[in-house]
């Protein structure tokens, strides 16, 4: 059962190119927004845990501003999102929480993406913001020594405070959006990266479940920038395509049980890599992408939202130590759409 939905955006003209899957999901999408400050809310929790609005609404915006069916509501989040300035420079989890690297990140992207101008100041603000939260070791930190005095009083919320792959390849993304190309930062990130996949050749986030968002986003940095090269760009396919369950599904947090969120991540990592780095495995790896994105369609409901699967890992996140949180249907289903219109593409491309 799915909360409250808000009023909707005119629905798109009708079209034969118009995938129906798609223009589900973004009629749910637009009927999910928050009438009032035209954000979207979720991973908000029975306990009356507030959830997010200006991260999530900048990760789906920012996903949807890839979609050209939505692009216009996308335009529209970005911009509802601009206009929530912090002296920072910087935006956080909500309008409360203190700002971080992350949701700085997401909302950049989503301007960028869906084609909304910002100010010169408000860009360079925000860029400045970024670069504050670069770390000698590295990487991005979330929260800088500021959020290390208000959050750094529990012990298993180091990570808050140290580079992860999830948030500096965000942050990478976001620099190379807007940035001068040959900014230090954009390349000693991406070779820290590079350097941090694991034993599988996969990118394992501190924040999530499973390995299928922390690999897209690196993936799609690493792209961006040019450093991933067709070598290691097969390798991965061939990490992908290994982790893959029986029904052409990936798994987050309990191993062989697929959901929405991790098999349209694994999906858009596929599609990505066949897009930059056609090759050998281009025919496996075309049919891999057919075969997931019939599967992530099974998982769409009548009301257009896909079932939700994003698990949000927060160490530290309760004082007896981890906590997941699953959304309630908006972020799974804003990267489902982003998923689903880059398979169409790759197919498209193939014939």
């Amino acid at each position: 059962m799915h909360a409250p939905l808000a009023t909707p955006m005119p629905s798109a003209p009708a079209s034969s190119s118009i995938d129906p899957a798609i223009a589900r999901g973004v009629a749910f999408l637009a009927r999910a927004r928050d009438p009032h400050g035209g954000l979207w809310r979720d991973f908000s929790e029975a306990d009356g845990s507030r959830g997010s609005d200006v991260w999530i609404s900048g990760f789906v915006a920012a996903h949807l501003g890839a979609v050209p069916q939505a692009r216009p509501l996308a335009a529209a989040v970005a911009r509802s999102l601009a206009a929530l300035p912090r002296a920072s420079g910087g935006w956080g989890y909500d309008q409360q929480l203190l700002e971080d690297a992350d949701s700085t990140a997401w909302v950049l992207l989503a301007a960028r993406r869906s084609g909304v101008a910002l100010s010169r100041e408000q860009r360079l603000a925000s860029l400045r913001f970024l670069l504050r939260h670069e770390d000698p070791r590295g990487g991005f930190v979330t929260y800088g020594p500021r959020g290390q005095t208000i959050f750094g009083h529990v012990a298993q919320r180091e990570g808050w405070f140290s580079p992860q792959v999830c948030v500096s390849a965000s942050v990478l993304t976001a620099l190379a959006a807007y940035a001068s190309p040959d900014l230090p930062s954009i390349d000693a990130t991406a070779r820290d990266l590079l350097a941090r996949s694991g034993p599988d050749h996969l990118w394992h986030p501190y924040w999530w479940h499973g390995f299928t968002y922390a690999t897209h986003h690196v993936v799609d940095a690493l792209l961006q920038t040019g450093h991933l090269q067709a070598d290691r760009s097969a390798v991965i396919t061939r990490a992908v395509l290994d982790a893959r369950n029986d029904d052409g599904g990936w798994s987050g947090q309990h191993p062989d049980r697929s959901n929405a969120f991790a098999t349209a991540l694994a999906l858009l990592t596929l599609c990505a890599l066949e897009r930059e780095h056609p090759g050998p495995s281009s025919a496996e790896r075309l049919a891999a992408i057919g075969r997931a994105s019939q599967r992530l369609r099974a998982w769409q409901g009548d009301d257009g939202c896909f079932a939700p699967s994003a698990e949000l890992l927060v160490p530290g996140g309760s004082h007896s130590g981890p906590m997941t949180m699953v959304d309630r249907g908006v972020f799974t289903t804003g990267c489902a759409l982003h998923a689903l219109h880059d398979a169409h593409e790759r197919t498209e491309a193939s014939r």
